[in-house]
């Protein structure tokens, strides 16, 4: 490796500019060979490898390009990834960090370019996107009737104060309602008809909530 590389200016430069980049590992890495140029010249070989890996992982092309990212990064990637940090926290433990992040400063928070393609781009993720951008089915006011085929137990599940109800699936089939509000809990499930409504059941005083696919539009 270029020995100037390996210079405490080079490395405090390196890590001054991208230390919002940076993971903590690869911080406190870089901030370890910082120290110990105070008192050693060299670098063993295990050190130099993981630099040189550090370097080429955040080279001015790559680096540029999450610079631009950072820049146009909007509040609509800010709700698709805080739609996906609620999906993940209702299926846990995975990208627990990411999820963390996000939840703790939903306003706030930004993903650079990696951290966009690995959270928000892995397969899951994707289906979770696609469900939110599809036209929604039904509108507030439309009158609905349950599926038989229902999923209720889910779509009314709290795992903080109850244990699914299987019961409500067959108790509530076939009932009339209205809906009475639409994006009412987060997406928490993969699969098509996934988003959930609030409905009022006839001779309900209580609203419960329904995903699309436990519905279908009253006929006559």
């Amino acid at each position: 490796m270029n020995k100037e590389k390996n210079s405490k200016e080079y490395l405090q430069s390196f890590l001054e500019k991208w230390s919002s980049f940076l993971s903590e590992r690869e911080s406190t890495f870089i901030s370890s060979l910082i120290a110990q140029s105070d008192y050693k010249s060299e670098f063993s070989f295990g050190q130099e490898r993981w630099l040189e890996i550090i370097y080429q992982k955040y080279n001015p092309e790559v680096m540029e390009e999450e610079e631009l990212w950072a820049d146009g990064f909007s509040h609509h990637h800010r709700a698709e990834a805080l739609q996906i940090a609620k999906y993940y926290s209702a299926n846990p433990p995975y990208y627990s960090n990411y999820v963390s992040t996000i939840l703790s400063n939903p306003q706030h928070f930004t993903l650079t370019k990696r951290e966009w393609n690995k959270f928000c781009g892995n397969k899951y993720a994707k289906k979770i996107r696609e469900i939110y951008r599809k036209e929604l089915k039904f509108q507030k006011g439309d009158c609905i009737q349950i599926r038989s085929n229902n999923r209720l137990d889910l779509a009314n599940y709290n795992p903080e104060t109850s244990y699914p109800n299987k019961m409500c699936r067959n108790y509530e089939k076939n009932k009339v309602g209205f809906v009475i509000g639409v994006d009412s809990k987060p997406v928490t499930r993969a699969a098509a008809g996934s988003r959930i409504y609030s409905i009022l059941l006839t001779g309900d005083v209580s609203t419960i909530f329904a995903h699309e696919s436990d519905l279908k539009r009253k006929r006559g």
